[in-house]
């Protein structure tokens, strides 16, 4: 959290106050907290903290941050919005803790993101396929077909929007280093 202390440091800064990052973490957790309430009240605005993937670091990093985060969730100008997969999150968190405890403590108002429409996964991935193509110069046709919502192979294996995005960024990246492969054997490679 000592980047969460320096964020505050610029703030405060920009508002033309000083903080002492250094200073706060030699102190007991007590006086950071007087110290932080100190400041932004100063600031006089809300900060608001996104913390994302947090299911993919480590099992006792998740328990510590989420640890932290009931700390620091305490203070009334903190807000935090976290982006986990809630499973593998209670499950590292389970290894480490044995419980969860903690987890249900920090977390006060819960969002699943519902499963993404086929439609609308076919429609996203198609686009990007096009836009792709466009920029590389290649015919997007054969790799389209893939995605076709109704008899289309890629999207049994494409089903998520994280799914998705690591095809894309994939292929964004490959494709100036295989100058002469079409966008429809690279797309095949990476469904494997």
């Amino acid at each position: 959290f000592l980047a969460i202390g320096r964020m505050v440091s610029a703030v405060a800064r920009i508002v033309g106050t000083t903080v002492d990052v250094k200073g706060a973490l030699e102190r007991s957790a007590d006086q950071q907290r007087t110290e932080v309430m100190k400041y932004t009240e100063m600031i006089g605005k809300r900060i608001v903290v996104f913390v994302d993937h947090l299911d993919r670091i480590p099992a006792a990093d998740v328990s510590l941050v989420v640890k932290n985060l009931g700390r620091w969730g305490t203070f009334p100008s903190f807000t935090f919005v976290v982006a986990a997969d809630r499973a593998t999150l209670a499950k590292k968190l389970i290894s480490v803790d044995g419980n969860l405890d903690d987890l249900e403590r920090v977390v006060g108002v819960e969002l699943p993101i519902p499963p993404v429409e086929r439609s609308t996964l076919a429609a996203m991935i198609r686009s990007a396929l096009v836009d792709l193509a466009r920029e590389n110069k290649l015919d997007p046709q054969p790799a389209l077909a893939l995605f076709d919502v109704d008899a289309g192979p890629g999207l049994a294996a494409i089903t998520t929007l994280r799914d998705a995005k690591r095809l894309l960024n994939t292929l964004a990246a490959s494709l100036p280093l295989y100058p002469d492969a079409t966008l429809d054997d690279l797309v095949r490679q990476c469904l494997g």
